[in-house]
C-alpha cells in the first residue's frame, strides 16, 4: 500500500487553556492529510503552533505536554510575599475575594503577569532543538523582507493591553523597539 500524499497547508490555533490538548488530536488527524508551511496560534494554541513549526508531530506534542501536569505552568512563587502583605492587612482578608484579587495584582505589578512562567519557558527551552531559541530560527522564506507575513513559519497572536491593540509576533515586535 502506498503512502497517502500531503498537501501543503496552513494552519492556525486558537486558546483555550485545556483546548490545547483537543488541539493535539485534531492536529494528529489532520496530519493524515497535511504538511504544515505556516502556523500561527495564541495561548494554548500558540504552543501547539510553535512545536509545529519546528517540526514537532502531534504524537510528540503529546508526550511532551503529557508529562507535564497543566497545574504545574501555574507556578506562584509570590504567594510567600502575598501571604506576608494580606498578614498585615487582616482586616481586608475578611472581605469575600479581596484576597484573591490582592494576589492577582500584586503578581501583576510585580511580575506583569499572575504567573511567574519560569515552568512553562523551562518546557518549551527543553523541547525545541537547540537550534531554535526566537523566530529569526524558525523562517520559512528567508529571503523575505522582515516585515513581511509569510518570512517566518510561526506567528503569535497577543494582546498588548497597555496599548489596547492585538499583535502578531514577530512582525510587531518593532513597536517594542526591536
Amino acid at each position: 500500500m502506498s503512502p497517502t500524499k500531503r498537501y501543503p497547508a496552513d494552519a492556525v490555533f486558537e486558546g483555550g487553556g485545556v483546548t490545547g490538548i483537543a488541539l493535539i488530536g485534531a492536529l494528529s488527524v489532520m496530519e493524515e492529510t497535511w504538511t504544515w508551511e505556516n502556523v500561527a496560534g495564541t495561548s494554548a494554541g500558540a504552543i501547539v503552533a510553535a512545536f509545529t513549526a519546528v517540526g514537532k508531530s502531534a504524537q510528540d506534542i503529546d508526550k511532551i505536554l503529557g508529562r507535564i501536569k497543566l497545574m504545574e505552568l501555574m507556578d506562584t512563587a509570590w504567594e510567600e510575599k502575598v501571604d506576608w502583605l494580606l498578614s498585615r492587612l487582616s482586616p481586608l482578608r475578611l472581605i469575600p475575594g479581596v484576597g484573591m484579587l490582592r494576589e492577582h495584582i500584586f503578581s501583576v505589578i510585580k511580575d506583569f503577569g499572575i504567573y511567574e512562567g519560569d515552568r512553562f519557558m523551562e518546557l518549551v527551552n527543553d523541547n525545541l532543538p537547540p537550534s531554535v531559541r526566537n523566530f529569526g530560527d524558525i523562517l520559512y522564506d528567508p529571503d523575505l523582507p522582515k516585515d513581511h507575513p509569510y518570512r517566518y513559519k510561526l506567528r503569535v497572536v497577543a494582546s498588548d493591553i497597555t496599548a489596547n491593540r492585538i499583535l502578531v509576533l514577530p512582525q510587531d515586535i518593532c513597536h517594542f523597539g526591536r
